[in-house]
């Protein structure tokens, strides 16, 4: 099993030089998982925002998914769902890869502090509370990245409603915004919102997956991507459900939670069994070098 066994194997001590190379190969993995994530949930992403922005007062408060899919087919075509990928893409890679290589540094070293600390703490106990530890440090790293990234992204699926042609350029999104708006109002707009969503979101995600890979590879078996896709899937709908207030205002704006929990459900089963098979193959690799 390869949680159990990263962190056992993380829990040894090793030279300067293992770290780095180990630690190069989280932050490698991550990016690509994360690439491949956003390309697989960015057509359900324009689907939610527009139903948001519906909610917020700039369309129809009562479209549902269907409705609105159906509108942006006529309206756009295929290159409507597609809206914004850009910013997501450019960012979904460092996001990931910085969120994947944080979470396992940080985890590695609080399993074995709190080993230290407490001997008698059950070893799942320690593996599950470093998982969310590591989850917290790195959804605060990862808001260096997803505050501007998701500002460009919202205004350039949002605009694309008042009848533009085409979408802005991302450096233009940009520029505009801190031209507008300066840095903290434009491109960081949001950025406390979005670390007090970020933290605990990151936290249970991380916690979740790790909680529910080794009982799933129980049943599901070692082999195969089936454990990780339904562990990575579950995760992110647990972490959505959540921060979702968060991330767009209280209760009664929970209009495109579906869309919201199917990408939820798309990207992070994509990018935990990405992740995991990238890693298996490094593993192969170095067992064959070696």
């Amino acid at each position: 099993m390869r949680t159990k066994i990263l962190f056992q194997r993380r829990a040894l001590p090793r030279s300067h030089h293992a770290h780095t190379i180990s630690a190069r190969t989280d932050f490698a993995c991550g990016f690509l998982s994360g690439c491949t994530a956003s390309l697989a949930g960015q057509p359900i992403d324009t689907v939610r925002v527009r139903i948001q922005a519906g909610a917020s007062g700039t369309g129809t408060a009562s479209a549902s998914p269907v409705a609105v899919a159906r509108s942006l087919w006529a309206a756009e075509g295929a290159a409507g769902f597609l809206r914004g990928t850009a910013p997501p893409l450019l960012a979904t890679g460092p996001r990931n890869a910085i969120g994947f290589a944080v979470q396992a540094e940080v985890a590695r070293r609080c399993q074995s502090r709190l080993l230290e600390w407490r001997p008698g703490t059950a070893p799942e106990t320690a593996r599950l509370t470093a998982a969310c530890a590591g989850g917290v440090c790195a959804g605060l790293a990862q808001c260096l990245v997803i505050v501007p990234a998701d500002r460009i992204k919202v205004q350039q699926q949002i605009n694309s409603r008042a009848g533009t042609s085409s979408s802005e350029p991302v450096l233009e999104c940009a520029a505009r915004l801190l031209r507008s708006h300066g840095l903290v109002g434009g491109l960081l707009a949001g950025g406390t919102a979005t670390a007090m969503r970020q933290a605990p979101s990151a936290a249970i995600y991380f916690g979740a997956y790790h909680a529910l890979l080794p009982r799933l590879r129980e049943r599901l078996g070692r082999g195969g991507s089936a454990a990780p896709l339904l562990s990575g899937g579950f995760a992110g709908v647990v972490a959505y459900t959540a921060t979702y207030p968060l991330d767009f205002g209280p209760a009664w704006l929970y209009r495109g939670m579906g869309p919201t929990l199917l990408r939820a459900f798309v990207i992070n089963a994509v990018n935990f069994a990405v992740f995991e098979r990238l890693q298996e193959a490094v593993a192969r690799r170095r067992g064959m070098a070696s």
